[in-house]
């Protein structure tokens, strides 16, 4: 095993060498080389097994069972790597979309020559929608749903098509949620006599904002459902949103389901109980080793050990929102002054955090992107471009047009 060990590490290095430099697979390069080396390891194991069991007449369960767990469990290591890019791919994908749609303007470009940090591209997601929408390319959303591969959820995404059935894979969605990545959104799974209800809140973001995220999620829960049902069509399926749209027909050729508008909820309805529809995927011993590390992943979310850094990362979430500190010690479970001793003891305080927040994404808005002096202030709250300039002086001592003429 020190050798496969071995093996493992100089192939797993050199495949992913080979990707970057020759292939050019970006961030899909050490998946690539992971799934070919941990196949090449299982047939040397299952072949040595084989050879064990012909000289030793061993139980063959031995081999059912290797197969049974040791498939999942590779698969399993494999999905924490494609679950921590999750949004990158949602990046790309969205690139091609554009590029196959011929849309190659000024969003376009600052898409593809964006830079920045990985918990930032979340934010950058839904302000490019954001920007699509205000030029009148709303039907870019449900596309970016369409091309949302499960696998793109990681452990979470393999949990799910895994279950045995659409309302197991619907209770384990709603657990592990906040594993997503897509924070400030919480679901829940109603069972009613008329059907089931899976019902989104969203709790951040300016109202378009929030209307291309209700659009997003719920019609990836769509898209996801009908891939782990073998392309089943949900007859007499009806989505529900709360702002008003024009696009039903446009909707209903894409998704194949009903759409409505000004409705009290963003929700999705299925007129019949979710346990009567199987996942086609479904493996009982691969639920249980995803369903692991998704419990996993849970406990190192929630386990905050830095509430400066976990605050700091909720303000980044928030995008143009942003919370204020009661609402931030209630999503900690917290009271307000226990989080503002927390962060004094921690030497700084919740102002000090949201002239970071504020200073980070202003640099990244003027490094990566063409919005004027007075749109980046209305992004980040500022009743007036006069207040956010005299910040970013105080910030960084130096103008925000200077700034972006010195970094270009």
């Amino acid at each position: 095993y020190t050798v496969f060990s071995i093996i493992s590490l100089v192939l797993g290095v050199s495949l992913t060498w080979y990707f970057l430099e020759y292939v050019n697979q970006d961030i899909s390069s050490p998946i690539y080389s992971s799934i070919i080396v941990q196949s090449f390891i299982l047939i040397i194991l299952i072949s040595f097994h084989y050879k064990l069991i012909n000289l030793f007449d061993v139980n063959k369960n031995e081999i059912r069972i290797l197969l049974q767990f040791g498939l999942p469990s590779i698969f399993a290591g494999i999905a924490v790597m494609i679950g921590e890019w999750a949004d990158k791919f949602l990046i790309n994908e969205l690139i091609s979309i554009l590029e196959s749609e011929s849309i190659k303007n000024t969003i376009y470009k600052d898409l593809v020559n964006v830079n920045i940090k990985d918990h930032e591209l979340d934010i950058l997601l839904i302000s490019t929608l954001e920007k699509l929408h205000l030029a009148n390319k709303t039907n870019i959303v449900f596309k970016l749903a369409k091309k949302t591969d499960i696998s793109f959820f990681g452990s979470l995404g393999f949990a799910l098509m895994s279950c045995s059935n659409l309302e197991e894979s619907a209770k384990l969605l709603i657990r592990y949620q906040s594993l997503t990545d897509i924070n400030g959104i919480s679901l829940k799974y109603l069972n009613t006599e008329q059907g089931s209800i899976i019902r989104l809140n969203i709790n951040i973001g300016n109202p378009l904002q929030k209307r291309i995220i209700s659009e997003l999620v719920l019609s990836q829960i769509i898209h996801i459902g009908k891939t782990i049902t073998g392309g089943l069509e949900l007859n007499k399926t009806q989505v529900r949103f709360k702002h008003d749209g024009d696009y039903s027909n446009e909707y209903k050729q894409l998704f194949k389901v009903d759409v409505s508008f000004n409705n009290d909820s963003n929700e999705l309805f299925i007129p019949f109980k979710l346990n009567s529809i199987n996942v086609t995927s479904y493996n009982k011993s691969a639920n249980i080793l995803f369903q692991n590390e998704c419990e996993r992943l849970l406990k190192d979310l929630n386990s905050v050990e830095n509430f400066s850094s976990t605050t700091r990362r909720m303000l980044l979430n928030a995008g143009d929102n942003f919370p204020n500190i009661n609402n931030i010690a209630f999503s900690l479970n917290m009271s307000e002054s226990t989080l503002r001793r927390r962060l004094d003891e921690e030497g700084t305080n919740f102002r000090r955090i949201c002239d970071e927040v504020r200073n980070v994404l202003a640099c990244n808005y003027l490094e990566n992107t063409s919005l004027t002096i007075n749109e980046i202030a209305m992004l980040l709250n500022y009743s007036e471009p006069a207040s956010f300039r005299r910040a970013f002086m105080r910030w960084n001592k130096v103008a925000p047009n200077d700034y972006r003429k010195s970094s270009s």
